[in-house]
């Protein structure tokens, strides 16, 4: 991460740009303190340069609340893939609802 790094921001939306950009005028710009990130990933050199503007911090209510709707969101798929598992019963031969196996139907199937 770099300190005092700065990147230069337009004050325009992208469709104004474009269009001045297209008849090579100069769009409004300002320059502004960024977060720089740069790492060695597989496939190379990574790198993140964010507006300080467009960086946003959680604070610790929305953490939580956040978690919250992960997990409660993770239990109803986790409920809703036991549904259908209990529904369409045992998938492979010699394997009951419970889950205890036959070896011996395993072994003549």
């Amino acid at each position: 991460m770099t300190a005092a790094r700065k990147v230069r921001v337009f004050d325009c939306s992208t469709e104004e740009f474009l269009r001045r950009s297209d008849l090579g005028e100069q769009p409004p710009t300002h320059w502004e303190d960024c977060l720089y990130l740069e790492w060695f990933g597989q496939n190379g050199r990574v790198l993140i340069e964010l507006p300080v503007s467009k960086v946003r911090f959680f604070d610790e209510a929305e953490i939580a609340a956040r978690d919250k709707a992960e997990k409660e969101s993770f239990e109803a798929e986790m409920r809703k893939l036991d549904e259908e598992r209990e529904n369409r019963g045992p998938e492979i031969p010699g394997v009951s609802p419970e889950g205890e196996i036959d070896p011996l139907e395993w072994l003549y199937k």
